[in-house]
């Protein structure tokens, strides 16, 4: 089995590789989300902004909004290895923040851990996937870290759904004690 590194550098070209695909795989993709069990039944939909090698969540982001459900995405919390979730409208101010990544004011309402009662989608992207849920990410850890925070507060329900094109998509990965894995993959 590759390594880690030697994962994520060959989906990296892949990906670079497909580059003039992805927005219309990005589209079928976001329509498949819509139809999931959990979309459907969650409140609240943590998403994020996809850099140009991630599925570009804006039309589930938009529906969500359409359909009355709270959007939230992330930023990177300055000089250390953490990251909050802060309320996205169509009105919210996005900047270019950590890694090039657009994200939100940090003046926002931010979701907060602790015992929330909402039904909570958390889209999750990474490097690559196992079709059964094991998730690399890019080698920095931030979902691992938040995603082990927000489990470990116990929301009422909780739904992680990684989100991947199908060249992610691989028959197996290293995985750590520390690695999240997901409830679904859509790809």
């Amino acid at each position: 089995m590759m390594t880690k590194n030697e994962l994520r550098t060959q989906i990296k070209v892949s990906l670079k590789e497909a580059k003039s695909t992805l927005p219309a795989e990005s589209e079928r993709i976001c329509k498949k989300l819509l139809a999931t069990k959990a979309y459907r039944e969650c409140n609240c939909v943590l998403a994020y902004m996809a850099l140009f090698d991630e599925v570009d969540l804006s039309f589930v982001m938009e529906n969500a909004l359409k359909d009355g459900k709270k959007v939230y995405i992330p930023r990177v919390v300055p000089d250390s290895s953490d990251m909050d979730f802060f309320r996205y409208d169509e009105d919210s101010e996005i900047a270019c923040g950590s890694f090039g990544i657009d994200e939100p004011d940090s003046n926002g309402e931010k979701f907060l851990l602790e015992k929330r009662d909402e039904n909570i989608l958390v889209l999750v992207p990474g490097r690559a996937f196992t079709a059964d849920g094991k998730r690399l990410g890019r080698g920095k850890g931030y979902y691992d870290k938040y995603l082990g925070d927000l489990i470990r507060c116990d929301p009422k329900n909780l739904n992680l759904i990684g989100v991947c094109f199908p060249l992610q998509v691989v028959e197996d990965l290293p995985v750590e004690d520390h690695d999240i894995k997901m409830d679904e993959v859509v790809c």
